[in-house]
């Protein structure tokens, strides 16, 4: 990682040289979301730098991973590119005014587990980046239930970057991704409030209620 120091020293000493530019680490952040049992949502990727620099064009890659095999109980999958937003007009995505075209694949609709985001810049000469994050990516998923939604109460997945996502500034050359990343995103699968429980069995019981009253009203209408 070269600092502002270096990489000002560096363009001094090589001006006039094939040399044209330093760059700092591109800083990229999933993060974490929380879905109902058998809701839908979004994960936002986020993505910053800890020096100046420009990103011309990338390739976002991400994968889902179930790692406690919560499976069983309900499945995670990124959702139909149909349901994937274009946020390339949301004045915080990092390309905004200056998109080729933001692409969302869910990897060309085979594998819904796999999902690939990709864009370039329309000017050549790309988007600065800076300490101020910007948002590279907003992917909608959806929670497919296995049973009772109870069984799904606390499960959790994984979103990562599955190692093939890279950026590139306006001449091409590859920018490195810090390892201060935070390169995966946890989506937990909500156990609801013991109040929301409450509402919950008091609807049940109401519920039941109204029908052993049917019941009885119907009775009485059948011995009459």
């Amino acid at each position: 990682m070269l600092s502002r120091a270096t990489c000002l020293i560096a363009t001094l000493i090589s001006a006039g040289s094939a040399l044209s530019s330093c760059h700092g680490d591109v800083i990229v952040e999933v993060q974490d979301v929380t879905l109902a049992a058998g809701g839908s949502g979004f994960v936002d990727v986020l993505i910053s730098a800890d020096a100046a620099d420009a990103v011309e064009s990338f390739f976002l890659s991400l994968v889902i991973t179930d790692p406690n095999s919560h499976a069983v109980n309900g499945a995670l999958e990124f959702d139909i590119e149909a349901n994937q937003p274009n946020i390339s007009t949301d004045a915080s995505y990092v390309l905004f005014g200056d998109s080729f075209s933001y692409t969302v694949d869910r990897d060309y609709d085979v594998d819904p587990l796999t999902l690939s985001v990709d864009d370039f810049s329309v000017s050549g000469t790309g988007t600065v980046l800076s300490a101020t994050k910007k948002l590279l990516a907003r992917v909608a998923i959806t929670h497919t239930l296995i049973g009772a939604a109870s069984n799904a109460w606390g499960n959790s997945f994984t979103i990562g970057d599955d190692s093939l996502t890279a950026f590139y500034d306006d001449l091409g050359n590859p920018l490195t991704i810090s390892g201060s990343s935070t390169l995966s995103g946890t989506v937990y699968i909500a156990t609801p409030e013991p109040s929301s429980l409450l509402l919950l069995g008091a609807g049940a019981m109401g519920f039941v209620y109204r029908i052993r009253q049917r019941r009885l009203s119907q009775r009485l209408a059948d011995a009459t």
